[in-house]
């Protein structure tokens, strides 16, 4: 399964394996797990803000390509925070672009080391 769907590189790995594989291989692909325990390491603010408008960029492309919403023109990479200062607020402004690297499949030299055909269905 993981071999045929892309693979984003930051903030929105996650939700896009979600909507990949539920979109590609149905509810029954999923499974739970106990992990026992997690350890969230607490952001500031700040990072969050970066972590949630990836996650967003993510969750519009995936839309987006399944026709849920219509073409976004002005869709942005540029996140603006207005951030405490002294005696007031400034912006700042930081790019936050989600890239994606295909899914493993659709590169000649993996199929090639592991004798998989390029359109593989399991």
């Amino acid at each position: 399964m993981l071999e045929q769907i892309n693979f984003p590189i930051g903030y929105g790995v996650e939700t896009s394996h979600l909507i990949d594989v539920y979109t590609k291989f149905g509810l029954e692909a999923f499974a739970q797990t106990d992990l026992d325990q997690r350890v969230h390491e607490n952001k500031p603010t700040r990072e969050l803000g970066k972590m949630a408008f990836g996650i967003l960029q993510t969750f519009i492309k995936r839309a987006k390509h399944l026709g849920i919403i219509g073409n976004i023109d002005d869709f942005q990479t540029i996140l603006r925070q207005a951030q405490a200062e002294d005696d007031g607020y400034k912006q700042a402004e930081f790019e936050i672009v989600e890239e994606e690297r295909p899914p493993m499949i659709e590169i000649e030299a993996y199929r090639e080391k592991f004798n998989r055909p390029p359109d593989r269905h399991e």
